[in-house]
């Protein structure tokens, strides 16, 4: 079992969720002491709603025999994790292998960038509303000044050229 990441983790469990395998590359804070853990259940090590979260991802693969991603969060630490399930010679799933990946890093840096994009949204908004004030004022100015424009002609050019016809 080989593992190509620094923040990666490898995990496999038997059908209880107990820990036959663990193994992990520096880097990952996720788990501190990888082979004092094996023997262990994996539920037990989790608060009690990440592990509800995912002992329901684990059964469906037991039950499915289907792998399955997740990305989910707790306490600040991201993890991108597969879940494969590993089959006896009757085809049985007989263990779940789990390869996560601790993106807290990447998360973090979206999470920077969506607050940028709504900052640089308001900033666009609050242009735009001014844009739109100027616009309109604009075509104000411009509407004002045909209709100067037009009382012009009806009052001093119109009246003249009559004058010029009618001689």
């Amino acid at each position: 079992i080989s593992l190509c990441d620094d923040n990666e983790l490898l995990i496999c469990l038997d059908r209880k969720g107990i820990i036959k395998h663990m193994k992990k590359i520096n880097g990952s804070n996720f788990v501190q002491k990888g082979t004092e853990l094996v023997g262990t259940c994996v539920w037990d090590l989790l608060p009690p709603a990440l592990a509800d979260r995912r002992r329901a991802i684990f059964s469906r693969v037991l039950t499915t025999g289907i792998a399955e991603r997740v990305e989910d969060g707790h306490d600040g630490i991201w993890l991108d994790s597969m879940v494969y399930p590993i089959f006896d010679k009757q085809g049985k799933v007989m263990r779940v292998l789990i390869l996560g990946r601790d993106i807290t890093s990447i998360k973090q840096l979206e999470q920077q960038l969506e607050q940028k994009v709504q900052e640089r949204t308001a900033e666009l908004e609050e242009l735009n509303t001014a844009l739109r004030v100027l616009l309109q004022s604009r075509e104000k100015e411009t509407q004002e000044g045909e209709q100067r424009m037009l009382f012009g002609i009806n009052k001093f050019i119109i009246p003249y050229l009559r004058q010029i016809r009618q001689h």
